[in-house]
């Protein structure tokens, strides 16, 4: 048989939303009691439970304690999660460009309802809770209303006639993933992973002397890690091991091939690879190729077999599963639709998506047929991953730009103290003095020295000063809030929560 496309399109989609209004009388009405909540949480966290609120034509939510940046966390597993900025502070919110708030959107609610739907019920969600216009004294705010991809997943899911395997992924496989990506995560990462590391190369009768037992994978994104084991001299916790890492087990860095194009490969007690990482997780941009039927008992997604079963599949095939993680910082690195180049407006991400998918798919990375070519990229497409770039309908690839490297702050610092001894010692000569500075009110002679002081803190405390640190800081990406990173957190959370990546 052939290798068929059985389903495609969006499986992940975060999004940030800022508006230039006021909280909504009905959220400000919930704020005493879901803080009250929160509160009794921390003084009593065993005799806790969940509290439920109802978005009027959305649906039942749960009001989970303060995580990360915004104040509260609406979640519905079928639906999406609401996270919310500080109603008191919406004007930082809107000033730093974060957005007031962060939609999530869950899997099964993309698979069935669609973008559209989920643009719609973003919308409604909106109006509950947003009231009238913003004021900032007796003048509305003139701060841009945005709604921006913050992450978003393409995906396909393609049926085989055989299962992807490690010659596939070590041989055959050219990807242009960016070593420097940075990997993003709340505990020690690279504390971990060589934790990780260490503990695989020991001799394996060591590895049992703790009487632990090797059990089965719990699902092809992760497994059990040996938590305990792993966190000695790491210097990571064994609650963060075992929240945010659930991929390292007996088979982590199974290749041990320096050129390969992936990152990390996972697979199960029968060596049976099951996914395949390309480029850093939690980084702008990374890939993952997994075996999708595996994973569906475990992520309670056994629906995904009727969908296939209507596209045609025999219900024995494998099906693997191609999918391309972006972030919001990726899409502002990319020049595309109509030659924008900024991805991030979210009418503008899902018109791009074929135009992404052609990018990813085409040259990004690609899958080859061998040939005798020392060369891997010179190699002629797989009739597999043909039909993989063919699952969206195709358009002229985007090109991504590279974006104003960071500087280095030792550098930079010494430049910056250099430029102003020169600075101060032009403005105090006589031969740049084009007149004597006089203080208009007491006539007398300005000492310069103190002239140019003033000039400088005038310049520095100016809000246009003030502004323009906030782009260089969005540009080199040191905003704290920065989709990548914040998308490691949110990511962690649901690792946290039980409900996958």
């Amino acid at each position: 048989m052939k290798p068929k496309i059985l389903n495609f399109g969006v499986d992940s989609l975060d999004v940030r939303t800022s508006r230039n209004r006021q909280p909504s009388a009905w959220l400000l009405e919930q704020l005493p009691q879901w803080r009250e909540h929160r509160q009794a949480f921390y003084e009593k966290p065993k005799g806790w439970k969940p509290l439920l609120v109802e978005l009027p034509e959305i649906g039942t939510f749960r009001v989970i304690n303060k995580n990360g940046f915004y104040e509260f966390h609406l979640a519905n597993d079928e639906i999406c999660d609401i996270r919310i900025w500080n109603p008191e502070n919406w004007g930082a919110a809107i000033g730093g460009e974060t957005g007031q708030f962060y939609f999530a959107f869950a899997s099964r609610f993309l698979q069935f309802n669609g973008t559209d739907a989920a643009l719609e019920l973003m919308e409604r969600a909106v109006n509950i809770l947003m009231g009238s216009q913003m004021y900032i004294g007796s003048s509305l705010p003139t701060n841009l209303e945005f709604t921006r991809t913050s992450n978003i997943d393409l995906f396909c899911d393609i049926e085989l006639p055989k299962g992807i395997s490690y010659k596939d992924i070590s041989e055959r496989f050219s990807c242009k993933a960016r070593k420097r990506d940075a990997f993003f995560d709340a505990v020690g990462t690279t504390a971990l992973e060589q934790a990780v590391q260490k503990y695989m190369q020991s001799p394996a009768k060591s590895r049992h002397k703790s009487g632990k037992k090797s059990s089965p994978l719990l699902n092809n994104k992760g497994g059990d890690s040996y938590a305990e084991l792993i966190a000695q001299g790491s210097g990571v916790a064994v609650t963060d091991v075992q929240k945010v890492i659930q991929t390292q087990r007996k088979m982590y860095l199974a290749l041990q091939v320096p050129e390969a194009p992936v990152s990390r490969v996972l697979a199960g007690g029968n060596r049976v690879m099951q996914t395949a990482y390309f480029g850093r997780f939690g980084s702008e941009l990374f890939a993952r190729i997994y075996d999708k039927d595996v994973s569906l008992n475990c992520q309670g997604k056994e629906y995904m077999r009727e969908i296939w079963t209507a596209a045609g599949w025999n219900g024995t095939n494998p099906v693997w599963r191609v999918e391309f993680s972006l972030s919001g910082d990726f899409l502002r690195a990319t020049e595309g639709v109509n030659g924008l180049p900024d991805l991030r407006p979210i009418e503008t991400a899902l018109a791009a998506t074929p135009a992404l998918w052609a990018y990813l798919s085409g040259t990004w990375l690609k899958h080859h047929k061998p040939s005798k070519d020392s060369n891997v990229s010179r190699w002629e497409t797989s009739e597999m991953w043909t039909v993989v770039q063919g699952a969206f309908n195709q358009m002229q690839p985007i090109v991504r730009i590279q974006l104003e490297p960071k500087p280095v702050y030792g550098q930079v610092m010494a430049q910056a103290m250099g430029c102003l001894v020169a600075a101060q010692a032009m403005h105090e000569s006589p031969c740049y003095q084009r007149s004597i500075p006089i203080d208009p009110e007491t006539g007398e002679v300005l000492d310069p020295t103190i002239q140019f002081n003033n000039l400088l803190f005038e310049a520095l405390s100016s809000p246009e000063h003030a502004q323009k640190i906030l782009e260089k800081a969005a540009r080199y990406g040191l905003d704290d809030l920065s989709d990548t990173a914040y998308r490691a957190t949110v990511r962690s959370q649901h690792l946290a929560l039980g409900r996958g990546s």
